[in-house]
């Protein structure tokens, strides 16, 4: 016992610094477990907002978020739509309109917008004819869309459009609070182009 007492003694250091490196590494993993359930929660929350906004039937989960945080392998997905589990081949070829499709495009979009927030970032996002890549329902949808983007202090849009009804939808609904930031942009007759406060809003 006293021998194996004296080895250990002389690689003490060695030991403590084992140990030391040990408690660093799990302190790593329990930040990093933490960061991919907080990542989790952010795309629970992008999904419901996509739902929410379009009407979708459509459920998704991730399977693997770890793998999101760790960078290991691309996320593994599962979908159902209503109560029934469909695969990915099937839900873009077969169950989604156009519409639906594009909504998945705002999903990174809106997943990204929780990031800089968190990170209190200020951004500018540009929507050019955001409301021409749907069809009439699903205009609707884009609008209750952009006014979750607008809740965010950090976030300001720049929405560009030629739709007039699209353009009183958002000034009504999106920024009702500061309609005075809706413009028209208007050729004068030297040809210069004017900004021109909006009206007819609903």
């Amino acid at each position: 016992k006293e021998l194996l007492l004296a080895a250990m003694h002389n690689y003490q250091t060695d030991f403590d610094q084992l140990i030391t490196t040990r408690i660093a590494l799990n302190n790593s993993i329990s930040k990093m477990n933490k960061a991919a359930k907080a990542e989790e929660e952010d795309w629970e929350k992008t999904f419901q907002v996509i739902k929410d906004s379009f009407g979708l039937k459509l459920e998704i989960k991730m399977e693997d978020p770890g793998s999101v945080i760790y960078k290991t392998q691309p996320p593994i997905m599962s979908f159902a739509w209503g109560k029934s589990p469909v695969d990915a081949n099937t839900l873009l070829n077969e169950v989604l309109s156009a519409g639906e499709k594009r909504a998945f495009d705002y999903a990174r979009l809106y997943f990204d917008v929780l990031s800089f927030a968190k990170k209190h970032q200020r951004k500018i996002i540009v929507f050019d004819d955001v409301a021409d890549s749907f069809d009439y329902a699903n205009k609707h949808a884009i609008v209750e869309f952009l006014s979750n983007i607008n809740k965010f202090s950090n976030i300001y849009t720049i929405i560009l459009t030629h739709n007039f009804d699209f353009f009183r939808l958002v000034g009504g609904r999106v920024i009702n609070s500061s309609p005075s930031n809706c413009f028209f942009a208007v050729r004068d007759p030297s040809g210069r182009i004017r900004l021109k406060p909006g009206q007819y809003f609903r």
